[in-house]
């Protein structure tokens, strides 16, 4: 059972079905209770890693207070083109963040979804709870959360033209800016690249294309789609003109975002999640292009996640409306969908996260997702850059 104490409303879910990770070298099984006192039973084959890094992610949400007072965070900007051919510069904006020096560490690179900004990754609500940056500066690691092109304070360019691979481009060159000390001016040595939706499809993209990172951490992804998705999305969208936020930024039209009041049934699953916290999310919502989703669906099932050979785990909700079939996974459906698109030696583990919806780090949950994506970053990649992972892949 979780339990929050943090809201007026009590949200009790059944854990016994166990958060599974699919492979035998790690496995949690929990049983939380969340109201300043916890119960934590965790399986695992390895050492004991894990069990720290739960208990770890459950102090610095057990009050709202700042996660770690050491959090430094500055704000960057660099550089960036569409493609090789294109080299009209774009700026993107983003924060490099660490608990006390960032030097010698690993650091994670969150590439947001679909009408979110970098907002998603750090949720301006009851922090440190839903932000996943924090507890990753805390855990140890730098982060790097940007405003992807189109959004935020980035760049906006003509809209047909920010598509998936031109996202997954600007991705890679920010990759070999934190490798050569050009952000922040620091040299990282282990990237690890960290998506949702439709950023871990730019993730995807960018991993397999350019093979220049050492872990990929997909969230709210697999490759499938709710074919409910096809009758909803064209009803939930509009040019961004039309939408009181951003009428006055006369943006073109192929910039769109979701009409009011449906963020509720594309990225959550009710019960599971704040009413606050949605009403948040529609206010801080930010925009998609047309040139993404002209992309998106023919990359969603191609194989050049087969070209990744380096860790990765994707973590899905289990009531994710975009991607499961009629809105509920399985491990054992999941493992076996994604399975063909991974190859041996990316030891993909895959996890599906009870009573949760599309926004994993936006729902009650979310300390669990974020204690996964920690231990197998601990575990496949490791914090330090200047040692080897306890458990690399072989």
């Amino acid at each position: 059972m979780l339990r929050t104490g943090f809201w007026n409303q009590t949200f009790e879910t059944d854990f016994n079905k166990g958060v599974n990770i699919d492979q035998d070298d790690v496995t949690f099984s929990t049983d939380i209770y969340l109201h300043g006192c916890y119960t934590i039973s965790i399986m695992k084959k390895y050492i004991g890693i894990s069990l720290a890094v739960v208990v770890l992610v459950l102090t610095l949400v057990s009050s709202k207070t700042s996660a770690d007072s050491n959090i430094n965070c500055s704000q960057q900007t660099v550089m960036v083109n569409l493609s090789a051919s294109d080299q009209t510069p774009y700026h993107i904006v983003g924060w490099l963040c660490s608990s006390g020096s960032a030097g010698g560490k690993t650091v994670q690179v969150t590439v947001p979804g679909a009408t979110y900004s970098h907002i998603y990754y750090d949720f301006p609500f009851d922090s440190p709870y839903y932000s996943y940056t924090q507890v990753a500066n805390s855990a140890g690691y730098a982060t790097f959360n940007f405003d992807k092109l189109g959004t935020g304070l980035s760049d906006h360019p003509t809209p047909e033209l920010v598509t998936i691979p031109a996202l997954a481009y600007s991705t890679h060159q920010i990759v070999q800016y934190l490798r050569a000390g050009q952000v922040g001016g620091v040299s990282f040595k282990k990237v690890i690249l960290v998506g949702h939706s439709m950023g871990s499809e730019t993730v995807i993209e960018e991993a397999g294309t350019y093979q220049d990172v050492d872990g990929v951490l997909l969230t709210g992804h697999i490759h499938y789609s709710n074919p409910a998705v096809a009758l909803a999305a064209p009803n939930d969208l509009y040019p961004s003109a039309f939408d009181p936020q951003f009428a006055a930024q006369n943006y073109p039209f192929g910039y769109l975002t979701t009409k009011p009041g449906t963020r509720s049934q594309l990225f959550y699953y009710t019960p599971g999640s704040d009413p606050a916290l949605i009403a948040q999310d529609e206010q801080t919502k930010d925009l998609v292009t047309d040139g993404m989703f002209s992309t998106f669906f023919s990359l969603l099932f191609d194989h050049v996640s087969n070209n990744i050979h380096v860790p990765v785990m994707a973590i899905i909700g289990e009531k994710d409306f975009l991607y499961c079939p009629n809105s509920e996974c399985t491990s054992g459906f999941v493992k076996n969908n994604e399975a063909p698109y991974y190859a041996t030696d990316a030891c993909a583990q895959f996890v599906v996260m009870p009573n949760t919806g599309h926004d994993l780090a936006l729902h009650y949950t979310a300390p669990l997702t974020d204690a996964a994506a920690i231990a197998w970053a601990d575990l496949r990649v490791g914090r330090s850059a200047n040692a080897p992972a306890p458990l690399p892949c072989k």
